[in-house]
């Protein structure tokens, strides 16, 4: 089975990818929300080394500022974990479910669920509407269980993972 995983950053991968070891993984790096270029390649390049780690082909989604901000208009004063989160994800899950599409797969995933930060249950009922809407299949795993974030904060460290310390948009930064 095909498996486009959406990934936010090489150390949600690191952790995320061998719960799903049996299935044949592309990554997909669709992060438009991050604040800036230079912050969106160092992440990029963190997932790079994940991929290469695991051996696991990597696609790079256009990086569109200001589309994702255009998309998320009104919503900017909301607090972290709020409405604004929730059309971020729907932003990034979109631009997956096209991809995964476009790619012949019929599967799609998100990392995200490995962060004891976010709201595993939200993220799948966005992920498994938006599927829904593309006639593809959203495959709902929380990979923060069973010390998915511990292993990924362990690979981290010994791959030398760039680790930032806000989700990515300049909304979260000071967070």
């Amino acid at each position: 089975m095909k498996l486009l995983l959406h990934v936010c950053c090489g150390p949600c991968a690191v952790g995320s990818i061998p719960k799903v070891k049996d299935w044949d993984i592309t990554l997909y790096f669709a992060n438009s929300n991050i604040n800036s270029k230079d912050e969106f390649l160092k992440r990029y390049d963190s997932a790079l080394k994940v991929s290469d780690y695991y051996n696991n082909s990597i696609e790079v989604d256009n990086y569109e500022h200001d589309t994702w901000l255009e998309y998320i208009k009104g919503l900017e004063s909301e607090p972290e974990k709020g409405n604004r989160c929730l059309k971020c994800f729907e932003f990034s899950f979109i631009r997956t479910a096209k991809k995964a599409r476009e790619l012949g797969i019929n599967y799609f995933s998100s990392t995200l669920t490995i962060s004891p930060h976010k709201n595993s249950k939200t993220i799948m009922e966005i992920g498994n509407r938006i599927a829904e809407e593309f006639g593809i299949k959203f495959l709902a795993i929380d990979f923060c269980k069973e010390n998915g974030f511990k292993l990924s904060c362990d690979l981290s460290k010994e791959l030398d993972l760039y680790r930032q310390k806000y989700c990515g948009c300049e909304y979260s930064i000071w967070f």
